[in-house]
């Protein structure tokens, strides 16, 4: 990190980030708002530095993601509007006609949630990166 009287020499980019917020022990903390070289824009909670709590970031492109974020990622509930094409809002309708209602981790089922496979049986529980894990109740249809 530059300090305020560092001396540059040399060829480079400058990307300037702005946060304007509260802070903690020099990091950002509490609420506040940052925006990016790239024109995204999040506005929400933060802890040490990172993205972490109830938040929106509002992305170049128009996209809008709103909801929970952990550690800098998007984890647990939230929505995703997308700018030309609808709203993505925890239930993932698959191309193949399984349905899963629920957590997403990294695009991941993740946390509590049901996913419905198209033959009709269903797992309501526990998942962990897009697998089953922990408690659960599968019914298979007759």
């Amino acid at each position: 990190m530059l300090e305020a009287d560092e001396i540059v020499n040399g060829h480079g980019d400058c990307a300037v980030t702005v946060y304007e917020g509260e802070w903690e022990e020099n990091k950002k903390s509490g609420r506040g708002k940052e925006t990016y070289a790239s024109g995204d824009v999040y506005e929400g909670e933060w802890k040490y530095n990172k993205k972490s709590g109830r938040g929106k970031e509002t992305y170049a492109s128009g996209d809008v993601y709103e909801g929970e974020w952990k550690d800098g990622q998007k984890c647990g509930h939230g929505k995703i509007i997308f700018a030309d094409s609808g709203i993505y809002a925890g239930k993932m309708t698959y191309s193949n006609g399984d349905v899963y209602e629920g957590g997403f981790y990294y695009g991941e089922p993740d946390g509590k949630g049901k996913y419905t496979w198209k033959d009709g049986a269903v797992y309501d529980g526990v998942w962990k990166h897009g697998q089953r894990n922990g408690w659960g109740k599968m019914t298979y249809k007759a």
